[in-house]
């Protein structure tokens, strides 16, 4: 039953963002709302082109599918710059997702995030706000990071984590700079950590609460290259042990989990595999663990993120996908990182559920070979 209503759940959800956000009528109610912003409005004050292709060679990959859909998508980003904008005028932060809106109904899509670009702010809530509470923060000048992305962990080191260092490593902010961010995602637990751990305790941080809406005079907002993922790395710089093998999988209140788990892990076993749910540890626990990965597999998602604790030139990586979803966030990283083996493998397609199957005997195969190399 509790399953059943999950699933439910999950359906619903989908559908919500189907319709409210990615239909066809919804996309073009939303352009008659929000009108581009004015020139002279955002401008680029930095701009160094990149090209990261260098580092995949493909000859990892020998799961043709796994390898054609990873080179397509990398490729596609391969060439993408490091950019930042600085964006003037009266503008308006909201609190859902961070958007920023000029007067006039001009929305700054350079508020917002690349994977997230479907998303805009609600117009009643901006009415409200705008003609009747009228109460907002002030701030001259901030350095705008991040409003809704970071709620998941592959996201926050994407679109946090990423930005702040290249602004760092090239001096373009300061201790007391402002860092706009949401209460939300600065709450988050890997956030304290990072805070705890890195120089980022010793930034001047602006939390926007859930309720609040800011208004500023200007802010930046960078975007950056696969590349800076050297830099990440180094700030998570300890001590590191690698000797453990991992499977990280996922529990069933959770989408795309893996119909013949029991097959696979009747396969992992002889080779001592601990089966790991990353939701039943802290996040303290998740760091040490991934210091101690030295075999790894794991189910696509953010929980894959975690391998930038890990000494990536030592590990070796299985990692699972649905033929529905091939994504390449990790595998981009860990070549980047010299990983000294990465595969993939391809399952079914989703069902109505986002669950899938594994082929066994590939499975077998390719665990095999994880181990010798």
């Amino acid at each position: 039953m509790r399953e059943a209503i999950q699933n439910t759940k999950h359906i619903l959800y989908r559908l919500k963002t189907s319709i409210l956000h990615k239909s066809s009528i919804a996309r073009w109610i939303k352009s008659k709302i929000w009108n581009s912003p004015a020139p002279g409005t955002v401008e680029v004050v930095f701009r160094e082109e990149q090209n990261i292709s260098s580092y995949f060679d493909w000859e990892d990959l020998n799961d043709s599918n796994a390898r054609d859909k990873l080179k397509s998508f990398t490729e596609r980003y391969a060439g993408e710059p490091n950019v930042v904008y600085n964006v003037v005028g009266d503008i308006i932060i909201e609190p859902e997702f961070g958007l920023a809106i000029k007067k006039g109904r001009q929305l700054i899509s350079e508020s917002g995030t690349l994977s997230h670009i479907f998303l805009k702010p609600s117009f009643v809530k901006y009415l409200i706000q705008y003609f009747i509470r009228r109460r907002f923060t002030h701030y001259d000048a901030v350095i705008h990071c991040d409003g809704f992305a970071g709620l998941n962990l592959c996201h926050f080191v994407y679109d946090t984590i990423n930005p702040i260092l290249f602004l760092a490593d090239r001096g373009m902010i300061s201790k007391d700079s402002p860092l706009l961010i949401s209460e939300k995602v600065y709450s988050r637990p890997y956030f304290r950590y990072v805070l705890g751990t890195t120089f980022f305790g010793d930034l001047n941080w602006v939390v926007q609460k859930s309720n609040e809406w800011i208004k500023v005079k200007s802010f930046k907002k960078a975007f950056v290259s696969m590349e800076i993922f050297k830099s990440t790395y180094r700030i998570f710089e300890q001590t590191k042990n690698p000797h453990r093998k991992i499977f990280l999988s996922r529990k069933s209140n959770f989408q795309r989990n893996i119909k013949n788990m029991d097959r696979l892990w009747t396969i992992l076993k002889p080779y001592d595999f601990e089966l790991i749910f990353a939701e039943d540890l802290s996040y303290e626990e998740q760091v040490k663990l991934f210091r101690e990965v030295k075999y790894f597999v794991g189910i696509h998602g953010a929980g894959l993120t975690n391998l930038l604790h890990s000494a990536i030139p030592s590990i070796n990586v299985l990692e699972i996908f649905s033929e529905s979803l091939i994504h390449a966030s990790f595998y981009r990283f860990l070549k980047i990182l010299g990983v000294n083996y990465y595969d993939a493998i391809v399952g079914s397609e989703f069902d109505i559920n986002w669950n899938f199957t594994i082929d066994e005997n590939i499975f077998e195969t390719k665990i095999r070979k994880l181990m010798t190399q």
